[in-house]
């Protein structure tokens, strides 16, 4: 969602799977949108975050609650997958994760 909510008009959203190994998955989120600021790119998986600059630049409480990417990567640990993001402002941001191609049984139990 944030990949949309962040691009303007006429940017562009796209999603690439690969599998990098026997037994995992990596995913893209690519996005053209504002991108992110070095200072608060290790921050964007805490709870709660928001980007100062949102502030900053509009004046009003930024979008979002501050929870989806802390969700994401709460989900993505859990199934025994890495998440992580690249992103330089101006030039859009890279969601990246793996998951695991299956699942060992006992995981579920």
């Amino acid at each position: 969602m944030n990949a949309f909510r962040y691009t303007p008009p006429g940017g562009f959203v796209c999603m690439e799977v690969e599998k990098i190994s026997k037994s995992f998955l990596e995913i893209r989120v690519i996005d053209s949108g504002e991108g992110i600021a070095e200072e608060d790119l290790p921050n964007i998986f805490d709870r709660f975050f928001h980007r100062d600059s949102q502030t900053k630049q509009t004046g009003k409480h930024p979008k979002g609650s501050g929870l989806g990417l802390t969700i994401a990567k709460a989900l993505v640990n859990t199934m025994g997958g890495e998440i992580s993001a690249s992103s330089a402002p101006g030039e859009g941001t890279c969601i990246q994760f793996t998951l695991p191609i299956s699942v060992d049984s006992t995981f579920l139990e």
